[in-house]
């Protein structure tokens, strides 16, 4: 109990965040399968071996094998694949 309390306590000083800013890029990896891009800008180069989808900073490159758009809308997009890598370009 007194841990918890400690925890608790240095969260609060810390001021963690827990939950996304809105309308910034979210990226949630799920094993070497798939990748889920939020609050995306477009995708500005695919391949089955490369996809590299727009950001507000630059782009997330996505390297792989057999890399597909499994789903996409305005604001979410899904890579599904052998996911090899996964790297931030800044403009």
């Amino acid at each position: 109990m007194k841990r918890r309390n400690w925890m608790e306590r240095l969260a609060q000083q810390a001021d963690l965040q827990t939950e996304p800013i809105p309308a910034q890029p979210l990226v949630e990896i799920y094993s070497d399968r798939r990748v889920l891009i939020e609050h995306h800008k477009g995708v500005l180069q695919y391949s089955c071996e490369t996809i590299c989808v727009g950001m507000a900073y630059g782009c997330l490159k996505i390297e792989g094998s057999g890399l597909v758009l499994a789903r996409m809308s305005g604001s979410q997009l899904v890579i599904c694949g052998k996911i090899n890598g996964i790297s931030i370009v800044r403009r």
